[in-house]
């Protein structure tokens, strides 16, 4: 409601709780013309968006990124479906979506390029971009899929550089799993830490099966390390599944969302 009183717009209905699978929503609804006048103006679609054509907005491909920023999270929080730990230390893909007639199918096709490119500016990856068909209605409808990419980059960028707005059991989900991917990093940092003497010990002809025991690591570990240069997360060694860190972090009193 605030971000509306700064426009001048004043909302004569009381906000209207909505209980849903996802959790709990509040809508507002506004009648006044000015308000329509000024949504319509900045480009928002008139009517029900699966049967007409719409594209992003022109002002908004030549705002700066802060805007497209605002834009895509907005979005995001409506129709996103962000990531979440699914099963120990494993998450889903974050998707985006929405719907569109079968004889749009074109103008979908434009729309969805249009966000992947808004999306790739701010560092997001758009992995791939599906289509499922359905009937309702006796009418084919198209469900546009746009599929994140999964690496950490992306990941972190879509949560924290663009986020959502308006839908709070979204921003806690976001929350819970940026949290959790920083535990990883840290715990990769860690061992890294641990690794950072293998080279010299090598040099000096050190066995790698005591290099592993005197750095406690397995010797594949050491083995990887020595032919790649980099190290990878045992995930079902080195990090707590995700409800076993979630509980021991809730009884130290550190989760805040």
């Amino acid at each position: 409601l605030q971000d509306l009183n700064n426009l001048g717009i004043i909302s004569r209905s009381k906000p209207k709780k909505v209980v849903g699978n996802w959790g709990t929503e509040y809508r507002v609804e506004i009648s006044q013309k000015p308000f329509w006048i000024l949504l319509v103006s900045l480009g928002c679609p008139v009517g029900r968006k699966s049967q007409i054509a719409f594209y992003v907005p022109l002002w908004i491909k030549k705002a700066p990124l802060h805007i497209k920023r605002e834009f895509l999270a907005a979005l995001f929080g409506g129709d996103g479906a962000p990531s979440d730990i699914v099963e120990g230390t494993q998450r889903k893909i974050s998707y985006f979506c929405f719907s569109k007639l079968a004889q749009l199918e074109k103008e979908g096709w434009k729309y969805a390029y249009e966000l992947k490119k808004l999306f790739k500016e701010l560092g997001i990856l758009i992995k791939n971009i599906k289509i499922k068909v359905r009937i309702k209605k006796n009418k084919k409808r198209l469900t546009f899929i746009l599929n994140f990419g999964s690496n950490r980059i992306t990941t972190l960028n879509l949560f924290e550089t663009v986020g959502v707005r308006y839908t709070y059991y979204k921003k806690r989900q976001l929350a819970r799993v940026i949290e959790y991917m920083r535990y990883q990093e840290h715990t990769l940092k860690q061992r890294k830490k641990k690794f950072k003497s293998v080279f010299s010990l090598i040099q000096k002809k050190v066995s790698i099966n005591k290099i592993a025991k005197l750095i406690d690591e397995d010797w594949h570990s050491v083995q990887y390390f020595l032919k790649n240069g980099e190290l990878k997360l045992n995930k079902r060694k080195d990090i707590l599944p995700f409800n076993k860190w979630f509980k021991e972090r809730k009884g130290k009193g550190e989760i805040i969302w």
